[in-house]
């Protein structure tokens, strides 16, 4: 109840801060697909399916309000549904400015896997200056047909912009989970990811490449967590 009045506060206070010729002021988007070796999530460090993956998401930003949808597709073995796994994400979000450069976000998540779907609110918490930081929440409600149990993930992340050359960039990158019964019965370190990443711009399309490596944390009962070296090539349109 406290975690529900808490996030009714930050939307109220979003709000009442609510300004139309911000929020609106102009719609702009982009379209990326990526092929991952490994389908590795981000908010839990779970690995499921078989692999490769193929993701697309399609982004849209209307000032102060963002718009999300992500499709992963498996390209592992057909032969045996076991083993492959497709999955459709959805959300919504408001971003606050605080100062010039930190900002608050509240937002609401819808996931739909296999058959089943669940809701997420979020927050998170974006400095960007010389390095970026962002704090993130997640937060699932109990789901006893789903046998989820109410849980938290909480992301902290940094990375650094380096320019190499005119349209090339290096941006490395650490990112830790913490987990209170997030998807499962576990608390404490989920998963650590170390990484890197080369992106070119030409115009409004941007290519990119990654390497990362997950180590799993100190979680016992989610076989799905692993250590995990995986890659991704991505191309980015902004419109």
């Amino acid at each position: 109840m406290k975690i529900k009045q808490n996030l009714t506060a930050i939307l109220l206070a979003g709000a009442l801060t609510f300004s139309p010729s911000k929020t609106f002021s102009q719609v702009n988007g982009s379209l990326t697909t990526k092929l991952k070796s490994d389908c590795v999530f981000s908010i839990l460090g779970s690995i499921p399916g078989k692999g490769p993956h193929m993701q697309n998401t399609l982004s849209l930003n209307a000032g102060r309000v963002s718009f999300y949808s992500w499709l992963n597709t498996d390209l592992g073995n057909k032969m045996n549904k076991e083993d492959t796994y497709n999955e459709f994400d959805f959300g919504i979000s408001y971003t606050q400015p605080i100062e010039d450069h930190l900002s608050l976000s509240v937002g609401e998540n819808g996931f739909m896997w296999e058959g089943n779907s669940t809701y997420c609110p979020s927050a998170e918490i974006n400095y960007s200056d010389k390095a970026n930081f962002n704090l993130s929440w997640y937060h699932l409600f109990e789901d006893k047909k789903l046998g989820i149990p109410d849980g938290d993930a909480l992301i902290g992340k940094v990375s650094k912009n380096f320019p190499v050359g005119k349209s090339l960039t290096f941006t490395p990158s650490f990112y830790s989970i913490y987990v209170n019964t997030f998807f499962g019965k576990n608390t404490g370190n989920a998963a650590n990811v170390l990484g890197g990443k080369i992106s070119y711009k030409n115009g409004n399309a941007v290519l990119s490449g990654s390497l990362n490596n997950q180590w799993k944390g100190n979680v016992k009962n989610n076989s799905s967590i692993r250590d995990q070296f995986f890659w991704d090539l991505g191309l980015s349109v902004d419109f």
